[in-house]
């Protein structure tokens, strides 16, 4: 599984996160996706099954 985890300083919520992006080079899911904050992200993902497979 090829995954990117990537943090944006130059868009920053009100409570000071940086935006987050999670891209999967998989060939079953492959793509990006935006999150508000590294937390949101995190979140999302590891309760994934597949991701933590």
């Amino acid at each position: 599984m090829g995954v990117i985890f990537l943090l944006n300083p130059q868009i920053i919520a009100i409570d000071g996160e940086w935006e987050a992006w999670f891209c999967n080079f998989s060939t079953a899911s492959f793509g990006a996706q935006r999150y508000r904050s590294f937390d949101e992200m995190m979140e999302e993902i590891l309760s994934d099954p597949e991701f933590i497979g």
